[in-house]
């Protein structure tokens, strides 16, 4: 997975290198992703505080967008929880945990420096 600051991003397939999806955004240069651990799921951050969240369709070769969200700050990293539908983003105001099924900010840590 690789990201960019044009607002793209590419999922390649390692064993069949032509085969890559290509994510398009209007949230801003993206700055980091992640893919659940399953495959299921692409999350996309950017610099303007937005995550985008995809679905992968048919055995990964198609997607669609899940929704969009405002973190408010910068992101950073993103990382999906192993066993449950959450994701956690890395932000300038700290760490969010985001429950996917009601696309919502369940908790958010802040942390000082």
């Amino acid at each position: 997975m690789t990201t960019s600051w044009d607002g793209s991003a590419c999922r390649f397939n390692l064993y069949k290198p032509e085969e890559k999806i290509v994510f398009r955004e209007n949230i801003g240069a993206l700055d980091c992703s992640a893919i659940s651990p399953d495959g299921s799921c692409v999350a996309l951050g950017s610099k303007d505080g937005k995550i985008a969240v995809w679905q992968m369709k048919n055995h990964n070769t198609e997607c669609a967008k899940m929704f969009d969200l405002d973190l408010g700050a910068p992101v950073h990293a993103l990382e999906f929880h192993t066993e449950c539908y959450m994701l956690f983003a890395a932000t300038e105001d700290g760490i969010k945990f985001i429950n996917l099924k009601p696309q919502t900010v369940e908790k958010s840590i802040q942390i000082k420096v």
